[in-house]
């Protein structure tokens, strides 16, 4: 009996500092995000934004434009949240941002990705962004940012991809 209550003391002492060093980490962490400010950022580039405006001047009052969506918004994995591979599968997209999702007006759903691409993407991750939004019935549409497409090439291209002939 006197074993079995040595065991317990010790049991609960180890679970007391444990709290208490656990309470610790919890307060320095607090400090440590008071300490440190934080700043907004601006949403588009000035690129972007010019780009937008195109954008929006091309396919008329039938689509909205969502610059900057998470994948994680439009697409999803088929798995079970309870299934193992669930969230490493989720975490291969959900984190990455398309530039503009082109929707339909009334639904909000998602129609067509346009990527405004320059020197610093990595094609080889762009195939594979690509290829998982095709998945799940999407098209990429991609521009490269230094040819500054007209309007009317941004129109005659956008209209194709999105099946819709003739003018809106």
């Amino acid at each position: 009996m006197a074993l079995f209550i040595g065991f317990l003391v010790v049991a609960v002492l180890v679970c007391v500092v444990a709290a208490v060093l656990f309470y610790r980490h919890l307060l320095k962490r607090a400090a440590r995000l008071g300490v440190h400010g934080f700043t907004r950022r601006k949403l588009l580039t000035g690129n972007e934004i010019e780009f937008l405006g195109r954008l929006e001047r091309a396919i008329g009052a039938e689509f909205r434009i969502l610059p900057q969506v998470s994948m994680g918004a439009v697409m999803a994995t088929t798995l079970d949240p309870k299934h193992p591979d669930y969230w490493p599968v989720r975490e291969t997209f959900a984190q990455k941002i398309i530039d503009f999702t082109i929707c339909d007006r009334k639904t909000f759903q998602p129609l067509l990705v346009v990527e405004l691409d320059d020197r610093m993407h990595d094609f080889s991750r762009d195939r594979t962004r690509d290829a998982l939004l095709s998945r799940c019935g999407l098209r990429t549409v991609r521009f490269w940012s230094r040819n500054k497409p007209s309007v009317a090439v941004l129109r005659s291209t956008l209209l194709k991809h999105l099946g819709v002939a003739g003018t809106i």
